[in-house]
């Protein structure tokens, strides 16, 4: 017969990574914790690293590239979206707006922030959290929804401004722990002799494009999807 489990014990159980997952996020853990102020983990990390890297296999190792590129496409997706939001808000702040512009536009940036955060937090498990950037985004975003709802033109672009600028930090963010999670397989391979030999990566050219918005022009950065090529043996 088998024992009952409480709701209680249930979530109680520490949370399940796979193999995978264990190996980038106890890399990402090793190198924040001394920057938050716990250098004493940072060395625990390393421990549950390699621990991790000792049982994933290559198949499951490299599974997690499409982790990465499913969250780079969700922040593609988010800048589309902010573009569709600026040319609501012109529209709408302009001469003979529709009435239901404002409620268009909450829509598109609740629309941005479960997309953002579902992507972040399938890639991070949760770490997103401790990152200011991502912080900042659901803070600059909140305060444009409130903004659309004042409809004070120099807040909206103000707050408008400061959400593309968040977008731009988590979508680097994002970048920086992919070089990270590569620098993690490299050595895994290497230190168990996976057939994978060789990791390249060729990012797109970084360039800046201009959002109209009320008479202004909102520079945001263009993203695009990094070439990552593994070579094997």
């Amino acid at each position: 017969m088998t024992a009952k489990v409480s709701l209680e014990e249930e979530y109680a159980k520490p949370p399940y990574y796979p193999g995978e997952v264990l190996v980038d996020l106890a890399s990402l853990g090793a190198g924040m914790a001394p920057a938050v102020g716990k250098p004493e983990l940072a060395e625990k990390y390393r421990e549950l690293r390699r621990d991790a890297a000792e049982i994933v296999s290559e198949e499951d190792l490299l599974s997690r590239y499409a982790d990465y590129q499913n969250a780079i496409a969700s922040m593609i997706s988010a800048t589309e979206m902010l573009r569709d939001v600026s040319e609501r808000i012109n529209s709408g702040l302009g001469a003979g707006g529709k009435e239901s512009w404002t409620s268009e536009v909450k829509d598109i940036l609740t629309r941005m922030r479960t997309l953002v955060g579902t992507a972040f937090g399938r890639l991070f498990y949760g770490f997103e959290s401790t990152f200011s950037g991502f912080r900042n985004f659901l803070k600059h975003l909140g305060e444009l929804t409130r903004n659309i709802a004042g409809m004070v033109k120099e807040k909206v672009v103000m707050a408008f401004e400061k959400l593309v600028q968040s977008v731009g930090t988590l979508f680097g963010q994002m970048i920086s722990s992919l070089f990270g999670w590569l620098a993690s397989v490299k050595r895994i391979a290497s230190d168990r002799g996976f057939t994978l030999s060789e990791v390249t990566v060729k990012l797109g050219q970084v360039s800046i494009e201009s959002i109209p918005l009320l008479g202004m022009s909102i520079p945001m950065p263009k993203i695009s999807t990094p070439e990552v090529s593994m070579k094997f043996t």
